[in-house]
Order: structure tokens, then C-alpha cells, then sequence
């Protein structure tokens, strides 16, 4: 994934057009995106970094709540 590719997604999340489910770190992707190249995220289990770094629990519980709602 290019630099530029990386910063879209993050722009993505940001605007919380997709999320992370908490408790499995699954992507879901908004209606929104469903019929663009983002829909293959669907269901994307993120996997664990090299560096043994976990995400932020909380700040995902707090966007996956916005995203639901």
C-alpha cells in the first residue's frame, strides 16, 4: 500500500465512512462505499503489528458507536 493509499484510508476512517468493530478488529464498511474499490474491506480482520502495538480500545469503541449510530 502506497503512502498515498494510507492516507486516504485514514481520511476515510476519520470521517467515519468505515470502522473497526472492537471486538474483532473487523473493517465494516458504510453504505456509502459499497459499490467502490473500498467495498473488498468488508469484513478485513486487521492483524496484529510486527511491533506488538494494539490499538487504542477505547477510541475504537468510541468511533465504532458513532458509525453504528
Amino acid at each position: 500500500m502506497t503512502r498515498r493509499e494510507c492516507d486516504l484510508r485514514r481520511s476515510l476512517f476519520d470521517l467515519n465512512i468505515f470502522a473497526i468493530e472492537p471486538g474483532t478488529l473487523a473493517v465494516h464498511v458504510s453504505a456509502v462505499l459499497k459499490n467502490s474499490e473500498y467495498k473488498d474491506l468488508q469484513g478485513v480482520v486487521l492483524r496484529g503489528r510486527s511491533d506488538r502495538k494494539v490499538p487504542d480500545r477505547h477510541a475504537l469503541e468510541e468511533r465504532w458507536r458513532k458509525f453504528v449510530d
